[in-house]
């Protein structure tokens, strides 16, 4: 009994090192190599990793060939002389190590496990960035956004860099280095808790507090990504229900918009938000200049890539350039990223992915004869959009960004299975279609 106890508790510690990985990411671990956070899912990832006996379970395929096919591509590149096999090999390692975290976690990352913990993250998170954004209306200062400068893992962001990029506009970002770090941490709650079946009075707190401080970041992001969770919320299942449901949907989606126009009025945040959302935000830097670099590439790089990692050394050693070039050459959304990095034939096996993913989710919500689940059919669908969307518009394949999206969804997909399986319900009064 004790051994099974602490057996359990290793598995939990194991799930919360990955709902924590997020903010611990952002602070150093060993020099500027490896963070704190990454430690801490080493860290327990062997420990449950030893348990298993040190043997590879439920390996998604898909996901295998892509991988395979990004170490490939540093094989076939690594022969011509602007190669850095060292950048290659910071983020092959790397991603070979959250590779072996989303393996371990498909058997034992539970989403019940973390349900509270990451859910008094997300609020105390989100108050402080509406204090933090209340704060600098009232006095024109600043709220701390980082613990210590000094405990800053580099690759991340540095004070400096911070300074420059705040200094025209202030945008909220909790404690995170970038209020797009803040959205794509919060997110995954938000689809989660607005599709629960039954909610505490805390997580529904919780979930407007979050909304609002997703506004009041100003981030791009997050912004498509509350289009996302209203947008499966007002679609989602409208042949099965009822039309006193449908009318409530639009009666909340009303109520909703209301409030946004309340923003938009009243908020100077809002003119920030719409003055990058009419910009495009950052898409030019994040997809179009990765578009135009691939169509000046070689036959050969169009094909196979130029290598993980290695899209900075080779156009600095051809001299390329674009418009929209930052100081990060290798930056760019994964979408894109993946195409110049690995070429068609890894930007293919991403697709595959990608459709695989899509064909699961599908399965597993089909045919719903169970009714009710604890988050419902309609927060996998959420869970799913956000999660191409982030490929679509952020730099995440190769990070901890897309093994804690990856990990949260397949958890949400074991857990609907196995509801379905086992033909029980912890809500029998509730339909999943009726979920609001």
């Amino acid at each position: 009994m004790k051994k099974s106890t602490l057996k359990e508790k290793k598995y939990n510690w194991f799930a919360y090192a990955i709902i924590l990985l997020p903010f611990f990411y952002q602070y150093k671990g060993v020099g500027n190599v490896v963070s704190l956070g990454e430690i801490l899912v080493a860290v327990t990832t062997i420990f449950v990793f030893c348990q298993d006996g040190f043997k590879l379970k439920n390996v998604n395929i898909y996901l295998a060939l892509f991988y395979t096919i990004s170490m490939i591509s540093i094989i076939l590149c690594m022969w011509f002389g602007y190669f850095d096999f060292s950048a290659a090999m910071t983020t092959g390692v790397r991603m070979l190590f959250y590779a072996l975290v989303v393996v371990v976690a498909r058997e034992h990352f539970d989403i019940e496990t973390i349900g509270t913990v990451y859910t008094c993250l997300v609020f105390g998170f989100s108050i402080y960035l509406l204090i933090q954004y209340a704060f600098h209306i009232a006095t024109g200062q600043y709220l701390p956004i980082y613990i210590s400068s000094g405990l800053q893992f580099p690759p991340e962001a540095r004070p400096s860099d911070l300074t420059i990029y705040y200094r025209w506009n202030y945008r909220s970002s909790s404690l995170f280095l970038e209020p797009g770090y803040f959205v794509l941490y919060v997110m995954p709650l938000v689809s989660m808790l607005f599709f629960k079946c039954h909610k505490t009075k805390f997580e529904l707190l919780t979930l407007g507090v979050t909304i609002a401080a997703v506004l009041f970041s100003t981030a791009s992001a997050g912004i498509v990504g509350l289009v996302i969770v209203f947008t499966v919320y007002l679609f989602g299942r409208v042949n099965n229900q009822s039309k006193y449901r449908f009318f409530l949907k639009i009666f909340i989606l009303g109520t909703a918009i209301a409030g946004l126009m309340l923003f938009l009025t009243l908020s100077d945040a809002a003119n920030l938000t719409i003055g990058r959302l009419s910009n495009g935000g950052s898409i030019n830097s994040r997809i179009t200049r990765g578009f135009l670099i691939f169509s000046d590439l070689p036959f050969f790089h169009q094909i196979f890539g130029v290598g993980l990692n290695n899209l900075a050394p080779y156009m600095q050693k051809y001299g390329i350039r674009t418009l929209f070039d930052e100081g990060n050459l290798n930056y760019m959304a994964s979408f894109v990223q993946i195409l110049v990095f690995t070429g068609i034939i890894g930007w293919t096996s991403l697709v595959v992915f990608i459709g695989n993913l899509i064909l699961k989710v599908r399965r597993v919500t089909m045919n719903n004869s169970l009714g009710a689940h604890l988050y419902g059919s309609s927060a996998l669908w959420t869970m799913l959009f956000l999660f191409i969307f982030i490929i679509c518009y952020e730099a995440v394949m190769y990070t901890y960004r897309f093994a804690f999206y990856f990990v949260l969804l397949e958890a949400l997909i074991k857990q609907y299975r196995e509801e379905k399986r086992k033909k029980i319900t912890p809500y029998e009064n509730f339909d999943d279609r009726h979920s609001t």
